[in-house]
């Protein structure tokens, strides 16, 4: 947001990287800049305090300067600024120009200040590319606008006179002002936008569109304090790093992690721009798709390849402000439902007889359809297991149960954890995240007979079962994990078993391809595997989960889309990898005649396992009538990923000893009360409501 309270806060920021130049015996020199507290580009609340912090540490670094922050008010950041006693100054949307107090840096990618207007009004607007701000706004003379008082954003929309403007005290007022029709337009951050909407106000996903001037997008600067002697060598110097972070792909790669990425350059194909996760069977479909486009001359596809959370976070803003950055999108069984049912998903339709539904699991086609109209097509499917060292455990003189439960995994982890030697009892996922920590936390939950809700869509957070899922989580996480546990995903995690350092990892099933593969894991010989872990009972103790494509109903390019997705889930896609990279490497649990295939059996005999745990994942889902949903790690409504979300970051808290587990628990009862009164499922006053 752009309209903040003042806080006063230094933090040192480590440096994550090894500079280019840097040797062992070089002193970095330190410098001050200070920002405003900018969700969601710079933040302490951040990891890595956001996008800006990187992008800054990283050119700094590049050039022997370490960074530390200051997050001031904007009218303070300036008066610091302008005494010399800051360095510098982050500058959003160029809303300061160089003076004779300060100078600016280059520029590096930002936001744009854009206007939303909700989808339902009936205004006359014309499409606003062609404008420019000045221009486009004489145009819209006759509305109401709403603008956060003293924002940055006030700036760029100077032209606006009083009778025109609505101030809100913040852009979530602003928000909640266009959605209840008190103004036409607000004017705002589109990434803020986004962020607010997806998190704060998730109900109203998809409820507005995006109105983007030719000339609202902005770059960031550092405004550089001309008090400082130094001033003209530190901007140098900054600017000199920022190059080096672009020629060596640094700077792309923060663009990616973050998902704050140009828009993709202009070309004379149909460019289909598609927003995947960061796995390896995402990645090899990236590789292999050389093949489609040497098809398809005419079509070019831009990948924009994200980790789970980044990926579900950029998605929905998509879909939140109507952006229509994305063509295609890599959802899951807790999206499809959920906005299939919005109309924010365009339906496939005119599949060619060759690709063969009736040879898709019947499950994943129910899946992945809407009132009986495939609405994604799935790229691989999943369930968990409990992966484990046979050598380890063999070493310890204990042996694994057909069937564990915690009590076992906690009993095992102890015998085998060994960090002395590199060797941890066990690795989970710790990484706050609905689909990274909440996924398995959710299975433990219910396995101690827990839910997420009860049948009148009351929050169950503070039950007994979550209070005892928390605690053998919080248990094998802060005992027998690796240290910094909070910080490992489904990614970190395998790479950590594939080099030897876990004796028990509880995860997916598509992880059998690299844990077992000799050329990938250094202990591929010592690895078996058996089902999910238990506590009380059976129901919802291993997920239910695939990868599928979809297009979104915001998409200009659908049939060059559809062509894509239609190549990319084909038998002859399922062919083209076992020629280019081996049996092992074929998505799996979407086939029939994938795992009727004597060569795929003869590499991958541990398929069986994979099928039956995706069968018994479906048949125990739903044992429990009690509850509205039928999700096993989620629950398929529009607030959920905002409400999982900030649950797994105070499960994360509570695992780094920040918060009790009782004061996290409490807290995500109040938080999910509050969004589900927001999202209308009870009867609300209007103080509750506010």
């Amino acid at each position: 947001m752009f309209h903040i309270a003042h806080i006063h806060k230094f933090i040192l920021i480590p440096l994550i990287f090894c500079s280019l130049f840097t040797n062992t015996a070089f002193s970095y020199e330190k410098i001050n800049i200070a920002t405003l507290d900018w969700e969601p580009f710079i933040s302490p609340k951040l990891p890595n305090n956001g996008y800006t912090s990187e992008v800054i540490q990283e050119a700094f670094a590049s050039v022997n300067y370490e960074v530390e922050f200051d997050f001031v008010t904007f009218a303070r950041g300036r008066k610091l600024l302008e005494k010399g006693a800051t360095d510098g100054y982050i500058t959003p949307y160029g809303h300061l120009k160089e003076t004779k107090h300060y100078m600016l840096s280059m520029p590096f990618h930002g936001d744009s200040i854009v206007l939303l207007k909700l989808k339902s009004a009936d205004l006359s607007v014309t499409n606003a590319s062609a404008f420019t701000i000045d221009d486009y706004m004489a145009q819209l003379s006759s509305y109401k606008f709403g603008i956060v008082k003293g924002s940055l954003t006030t700036k760029q929309y100077a032209s606006l006179t009083a009778n025109n403007i609505k101030y809100a005290t913040n852009n979530i007022k602003n928000i909640d002002n266009l959605s209840r029709g008190i103004v036409d337009f607000i004017i705002i951050g589109k990434y803020s936008a986004a962020e607010i909407i997806t998190n704060k106000r998730p109900h109203l996903i998809g409820r507005f569109d995006v109105i983007q001037p030719k000339d609202a997008n902005n770059n960031f600067y550092i405004a550089f304090t001309k008090k400082n002697r130094k001033h003209q060598t530190i901007k140098d110097n900054f600017d000199k790093g920022l190059r080096i972070i672009q020629q060596n792909g640094t700077l792309k790669k923060i663009n990616q992690k973050y998902g704050i990425e140009p828009p993709p350059k202009q070309s004379n194909k149909t460019v289909v721009t598609i927003g995947t996760v960061n796995n390896k069977d995402m990645l090899q479909l990236r590789d292999l798709s050389e093949a489609f486009e040497k098809e398809h001359a005419d079509i070019s596809i831009d990948w924009r390849i994200y980790d789970e959370n980044t990926l579900r976070s950029r998605t929905l803003s998509d879909l939140a402000i109507s952006d229509g950055k994305f063509d295609i999108v890599t959802i899951g069984l807790q999206e499809i439902p959920v906005w299939s049912k919005k109309n924010w998903l365009s339906p496939i339709k005119n599949l060619p007889k060759s690709y063969d539904v009736s040879d898709i699991f019947e499950r994943l086609v129910a899946a992945n359809s809407y009132k009986g109209e495939l609405n994604a097509l799935p790229f691989y499917a999943e369930s968990s297991v409990t992966y484990y060292r046979k050598d380890l455990f063999h070493n310890a003189k204990i042996k694994m149960s057909a069937q564990p439960t915690y009590e076992d995994i906690i009993r095992y982890a102890e015998a085998i954890h060994a960090p002395e030697k590199g060797i941890f009892g066990l690795c989970l996922r710790g990484k706050a995240g609905w689909g990274e920590n909440m996924a398995l936390f959710t299975t433990i939950v219910n396995t101690y007979g827990g839910k997420w809700f009860d049948r009148d869509w009351r929050p169950q957070i503070t039950s007994q079962a979550w209070q005892q899922a928390l605690n053998t989580y919080l248990l094998l996480l802060t005992k027998y994990a690796p240290p910094k546990a909070e910080l490992n995903g489904y990614n970190e995690n395998l790479q950590l078993f594939l080099k030897g350092k876990c004796g028990i990892w509880i995860d997916s099933t598509i992880a059998s391809s690299s844990l077992f593969d000799i050329d990938q894991s250094l202990v591929s010989n010592q690895v078996a595997m058996t089902k999910a872990p238990i506590a009380i009972t059976e129901n919802g103790s291993n997920w239910l989960w695939t990868w599928s494509f979809a297009i979104p109903s915001s998409s200009q390019n659908k049939v060059a889309a559809q062509k894509f997705i239609t190549w990319a889930t084909s038998k002859d896609y399922i062919k083209l990898v076992a020629k280019a990279k081996g049996y092992k490497a074929i998505p799996q649990g979407t086939r029939l005649s994938t795992y009727k295939n004597d060569a795929y059996q003869a590499v991958m005999p541990y398929s069986g396992i994979i099928l039956q745990a995706m069968s018994e994942a479906s048949k125990t889902s739903n044992k429990d009538q009690n509850k509205p949903y039928k999700g096993i790690q989620f629950v398929e409504i529009a607030e959920f990923p905002a409400i999982a979300n900030y649950v797994g970051i105070l499960i994360s808290e509570v695992i780094q000893g920040k918060i009790s587990p009782d004061t996290a628990l409490r807290k995500a009862q109040n938080f999910t009360v509050l969004q589900m009164k927001l999202s209308g499922y009870y009867e609300k006053t209007k103080a509750e409501f506010l």
